[in-house]
């Protein structure tokens, strides 16, 4: 019995402990990568893609090139990427003379892709395309969702956003790529 005591006793211990710290660390911000930390890497090509949109349209990179282009991978399991469509296109409408969003979901059928994403923006100008495979995902480097890219008139990835972006950050992120395209 006294063995069961010293057992209870340290795993709550331990378990308290480990509360504590897991909050001092949310509390200093370190759960949460800096603008910076988030786009230190290197800018680079968007890797080429065909993927089909709703209609069954093969839409490749090409299709945009010369435009600037926002990339946000999404699926309908992932909490985070229900605000950040509707807010991608809220952000589409202000910027829909320069910018094409672009939402690609990941690994669902085109059934379930649709009736989630007329659910959440049922009026939108963004373009939903599929990656059942992956593939798209995959060739990015993907490893949280959602994940957005801003890729220049170029075609040159120029900020790889990790997890869930504010619609403050998005504005930024698009007011630099219009200015640096002098559009």
């Amino acid at each position: 019995m006294q063995k069961f005591t010293l057992i209870t006793v340290g795993v709550f211990i331990f378990v308290a402990g480990m509360s504590a710290f897991l909050f001092w660390v949310k509390e200093r911000g370190a759960y949460h990568a800096t603008d910076a930390q988030q786009n230190a890497y290197p800018a680079r090509p968007l890797s080429p893609f065909s993927l089909y949109d709703f209609a069954g349209n093969i839409v490749t990179q090409e299709t945009f090139k010369n435009r600037i282009v926002v990339v946000n991978i999404w699926a309908s399991w992932c909490p985070f990427c229900r605000r950040e469509l509707a807010d991608f296109s809220r952000i589409h409408e202000e910027f829909k003379d320069h910018v094409t969003i672009l939402a690609v979901n990941r690994g669902e059928t085109e059934v379930v892709a649709r009736r989630y994403a007329s659910e959440i923006v049922p009026q939108s100008n963004i373009i939903f395309l599929l990656d059942p495979d992956d593939s798209f995902y995959k060739s990015i480097q993907g490893f949280s969702m959602p994940e957005t890219l801003f890729v220049d008139t170029r075609g040159i990835i120029r900020a790889h956003r990790r997890g869930q972006i504010s619609e403050d950050e998005m504005r930024r992120h698009l007011r630099a790529l219009i200015e640096d395209a002098k559009i």
